[in-house]
């Protein structure tokens, strides 16, 4: 479930029609940070947190769980909300990245995602090893039995185990479709994919028909094909059963992003080689091929944020037909060159990137693993 920003409407009906707190849902009429209070402040946050979120809203009364009037938050909003900021990142653990708090007709309202990387403890008093794993239901919070608690930290390596076995389906996917264009040593493909780690664990949800009607400010300018120019007019937009596809308007050309119902994303697109006179070397532009991915990847970034998910994602990058090639723009002359690459189809590696770091860096280790391919031992 995608937790997204509240409304004035929604909070209008939250009182008109008595809607009672739940595990997704919860009243207070004041915040409370100071001293031991602010223990409590991070109990409830971790508890949507560790469960499937939802939204604490400060600044309605409640009876018997059921909102009764609006109590105005009187304090700085800016100052609160860098306070709430400082006293999550410092008594949570692991840290918390997915949850927006924000201003609201007199109240604040702290909107809290699923987490991938539950479940987060709260930390006490100082102590390196007191530490309270609280949760949600219906009648409010609960906190984990060993049992329990054991599950919940398990599931994270699930998780790794479906997003690699969803990309590897792809992947074949991929070579079944495409078995004549691979006997066309002229053409380099690449094959990207990008999975929020929520698509598996916060079952994410992406609204395709607005997204096809969105055309000219999301989908066309955010979501053109990887490694083509700003040019939109030869780009065609399709909802398919898998969600929707954007692609260049050539049917022998192979520049496409698919975007899954659940948020993730497949990318493929053709990379330019160059030879010399006698067809005797054959170049790959690594720089050209950093260059366009990093400005792809950070498109799909965009789209990602634009869509309320915030939690770090796995790429993977894999080559095809990259066999026979040597590294363009190097500076080697033809008796120092490094041998080419041998293999038809070179996996890059699968990362884990964070949503709000520079993505040249994070993508570095992928760039690494393209050098060492081609008898480098480092990124020159």
């Amino acid at each position: 479930m995608i937790v997204k920003k509240l409304s004035e409407q929604d909070l209008n009906n939250f009182i008109k029609n008595q809607v009672p707190e739940s595990r997704y849902l919860e009243y207070k009429s004041q915040i409370l940070l100071d001293g031991n209070e602010k223990y409590e402040f991070c109990r409830d946050v971790s508890a949507f947190a560790n469960t499937e979120g939802g939204h604490i809203i400060y600044g309605i009364k409640e009876e018997n769980g059921l909102p009764v009037d609006r109590c105005k938050i009187t304090d700085n909003i800016d100052e609160l909300q860098i306070r709430i900021s400082q006293i999550l990142q410092s008594n949570l653990e692991p840290k918390l990245l997915g949850y927006y708090s924000y201003p609201l007709s007199g109240c604040l309202v702290i909107s809290i995602r699923k987490s991938w990387n539950a479940p987060h403890a709260v930390k006490l008093d100082g102590s390196e090893c007191k530490y309270q794993f609280a949760y949600r239901t219906d009648a409010g919070r609960q906190y984990y039995d060993i049992h329990t608690l054991k599950d919940k930290i398990m599931q994270y390596g699930t998780l790794i185990k479906d997003i690699n076995a969803f990309i590897e389906a792809r992947i074949n996917n991929f070579c079944n479709e495409n078995l004549n264009a691979f006997t066309n040593d002229g053409k380099i493909f690449v094959l990207a994919h990008m999975i929020p780690i929520g698509s598996y664990y916060n079952h994410n949800s992406i609204d395709v028909d607005s997204l096809n009607t969105d055309k000219k400010n999301n989908v066309y300018n955010i979501l053109r094909p990887f490694n083509l120019g700003n040019d939109v007019h030869n780009f065609h937009i399709f909802p398919n059963l898998e969600g929707l596809r954007i692609y260049w308007n050539a049917p022998e050309r192979h520049f496409y992003n698919q975007v899954f119902r659940n948020a993730s994303i497949e990318a493929c697109y053709e990379v330019n080689i160059s030879s010399d006179p006698l067809q005797t070397i054959i170049s790959f532009p690594a720089g050209n091929f950093e260059t366009k991915l990093i400005d792809g990847i950070n498109r799909l970034i965009a789209f990602l944020k634009s869509e309320g998910i915030c939690e770090p994602c796995i790429v993977s990058i894999n080559m095809f037909n990259i066999n026979n090639c040597h590294l363009g723009g190097i500076g080697f002359d033809e008796d120092s060159m490094p041998d080419p690459v041998t293999k038809k189809r070179l996996n890059l590696g699968n990362i884990e990137i964070k949503l709000d770091e520079k993505i040249d860096d994070s993508l570095e280790p992928i760039f690494k693993i393209l050098y060492n391919s081609f008898g480098l031992t480092k990124h020159k």
